[in-house]
């Protein structure tokens, strides 16, 4: 008779769970799907973070690529302008550095302004307009003298830069549209100068349109009101 005892095994095996082991795993389970959330956001989290980092340096590395390759960078230079050059109406921007005039543009009407001669040499700190002396014998007629008859000469004829400028003004006054120039792209300084002075025009009708209607005038608005008093300090 066979009084051995059988050797002992392990398998897997299905087994029905208990209900108190189903509602273990179920808090497993919700614990398990929450830490899984937790990980793909912070893969997320530092995939951004990588990709922004990767993407600067790619910029960075573009940058400097095209300063190898061409030799040449932007950089902020100090330049000077000189107006009524080339022409009396335009002004040229030259660099410091090198001297190379990197722009050629027409003078608006405040850099011609600019362009006056000016006394810088006055004693009491203003700054007055140069005049040619005045003679005096000339200046002051004598009452007693007879009549003269004067002849006014034809006045100069504009030149076509100047033309283009008034009748762009004019334009504007009689109502005409800016879109519509009398000149075509291949007069293309005389079409400038035109929408330079339609508007100018319109920014002057603009500036007296902002004036209160009971405002008094000023001298620099009515040629007829009389120039303020000059105080002494």
């Amino acid at each position: 008779m066979n009084t051995k005892t059988p050797p002992l095994l392990k398998k897997s095996l299905i087994c029905a769970l208990t209900d108190d082991e189903r509602r273990r795993y179920g808090i497993d389970l919700a614990t398990t799907l929450e830490d899984m959330e937790a990980v793909e956001a912070e893969k997320k989290k530092n995939a951004d973070h990588f990709k922004d980092r990767i993407a600067g340096l790619q910029a960075a590395a573009d940058t400097l690529r095209l300063k190898v390759s061409s030799g040449q960078e932007w950089r902020e230079v100090e330049c000077t302008v000189v107006f009524g050059q080339p022409t009396p109406d335009r002004k040229q921007t030259i660099r410091n550095d090198t001297g190379e005039v990197v722009a050629t543009e027409w003078m608006s009407e405040f850099d011609k302004q600019g362009m006056l001669p000016l006394d810088e040499t006055a004693d009491d700190g203003v700054i007055d307009v140069e005049a040619e002396p005045v003679n005096e014998d000339i200046a002051k007629p004598d009452p007693d003298a007879e009549p003269v008859a004067v002849v006014v000469d034809e006045a100069p004829r504009l030149g076509p830069i100047a033309e283009a400028e008034a009748a762009g003004r004019k334009a504007f006054a009689d109502g005409k549209p800016i879109d519509k120039p009398p000149y075509t792209k291949k007069r293309v300084k005389e079409l400038h100068a035109w929408a330079q002075g339609w508007i100018a025009a319109q920014d002057e009708a603009d500036d007296k349109s902002e004036q209160p209607a009971d405002a008094e005038p000023m001298p620099d608005n009515d040629p007829e009101a009389p120039a303020p008093e000059s105080e002494d300090y």
